[in-house]
């Protein structure tokens, strides 16, 4: 008994070592000379710092996005030079240290994440590239609401639903999937939204749209004796119904004089139906 207690106290006092050079490491991680080391410190230190402080681990997350801040180059004056390389390259390398770091704190805290996300929202330069070019902010809040699907269903139809709202994405395409393997009831009403949504969009011009209902009809066939799906998805739980309304819109896209190309190429998945 005696041999235990002593060994609880030395682990005690261990953890106790650990946690106090890990808050020493964070507050030194603003000394550092690179903002990407500046927010790995941050961010890895917040992590292990979890369990123990989840009120410190909070702090350092919101320390590590506000280091992000620092690759936002200076906005050029009128008649000024523009590095347009220097411009988009801050920019990429924003976006995904943005998304790592919302990612992380998504597996701890999903609400806190997309509240991080909203706060920090990053605005592309698109007078200096294609519109495409540029990853979308609701593509990110997918990503999130992904983490969140096995933890809080209800939570991630939410946010899908809110995405949904703003156009389509091909994350959803994701989102749905993960929804339908953990909860089938929600993920088909995401599905009545989304081909709700598809009823009142140009499919022949849209591309995201087009891709996302030729996924619907195919995602929702149900497998043959002997095969199998990839990954051993579930198939989605459309009715008869909505079956036929997807079709519908995807035949009379397709017999558009505006049809995408896409659409013309891959209509041939859902000539069976």
């Amino acid at each position: 008994q005696t041999k235990m207690e002593k060994e609880a106290a030395e682990r005690q006092q261990l953890e106790k070592k650990t946690l106090a050079l890990l808050n020493d490491i964070a507050s030194g991680a603003w000394g550092l000379k690179l903002p990407e080391n500046r927010i790995f410190i941050m961010a890895s230190t917040a992590d292990l710092l979890w369990s123990f402080d989840e009120k410190r681990a909070r702090n350092l997350y919101l320390e590590a996005l506000t280091a992000i801040n620092s690759f936002t180059p200076t906005t050029p004056k009128p008649g000024e030079k523009v590095d347009r390389e220097k411009i988009l390259q801050a920019y990429f390398q924003t976006w995904r240290l943005r998304q790592k770091v919302l990612l992380q704190v998504a597996r701890r805290d999903s609400q806190l994440a997309l509240d991080m996300l909203r706060a920090t929202h990053q605005v592309p330069p698109r007078d200096l590239a294609p519109e495409n070019m540029f990853a979308e902010e609701r593509n990110l809040e997918q990503q999130i609401a992904g983490e969140i699907v096995a933890r809080d269903p209800a939570q991630a139809l939410q946010v899908a639903r809110e995405s949904l709202a703003k156009g389509f994405t091909w994350e959803q395409v994701n989102l749905l999937q993960q929804l339908q393997q953990r909860d089938a009831e929600r993920a088909s009403a995401f599905v009545g939204d989304i081909i709700t949504k598809l009823q009142t969009t140009n499919v022949a011009t849209n591309f995201q749209a087009s891709a996302v209902a030729l996924y619907l009809v195919e995602g929702s066939r149900s497998t043959q004796a002997g095969e199998s799906r990839p990954g051993s998805l579930k198939p989605l739980g459309l009715t008869d119904d909505q079956k036929r309304q997807l079709i519908e819109i995807l035949i009379n896209a397709a017999l558009s004089t505006s049809a995408n190309s896409n659409l013309l190429l891959q209509i041939e998945i859902v000539l069976p139906e």
